[in-house]
């Protein structure tokens, strides 16, 4: 690092401080995601309600998601300027990122995205009904039960 004044050295502390921080929020987006999609999806296979609020809910997923990529993308750009900042302080040049962990986190988000969209607008009554599944179940259980009678 290169010397500097007591000011500058307070606020180039407080730009690693801030890209932890950054790095942190960024870090979690996957996990914010997943709680989204798997509670949504929990609760459309247990809601014993009206398609079309499953419907809501699936659409709602699926947008949370775009949501979540925009949120990934906004938080890297803020980390990315403080990189160079920090960088330039120090009379280094920025590193070359190529923001591969971004690029998968949003390729994943947008696949699910889409197919949660694409769910809402051609779910049916019929699809992830808890009675359907279990009755399902219970079908299954008299074939292997036939089964192994024979």
């Amino acid at each position: 690092m290169t010397n500097g004044s007591e000011k500058e050295i307070q606020i180039f502390n407080q730009w690693c401080e801030d890209f932890r921080s950054l790095q942190t929020v960024f870090w979690r987006v996957p996990f914010f995601a997943i709680t989204i999609t798997g509670g949504i999806g929990a609760a459309v296979i247990a809601f014993d309600g009206a398609v079309e609020i499953k419907r809501l809910l699936l659409a709602f997923a699926g947008l949370s998601n775009f949501v979540l990529i925009a949120i990934a993308w906004r938080v890297r750009q803020i980390m990315e300027r403080l990189l160079i900042k920090t960088f330039a302080f120090e009379g280094l040049d920025k590193p070359k990122t190529g923001f591969f962990v971004l690029k998968c986190f949003s390729a994943l988000f947008f696949i699910i995205g889409a197919l949660l969209i694409y769910a809402s607008l051609f779910f049916t009554g019929e699809m992830l009904s808890p009675k359907d599944s279990n009755s399902q179940l219970e079908e299954s259980a008299k074939v292997i039960v036939i089964e192994n009678q024979h």
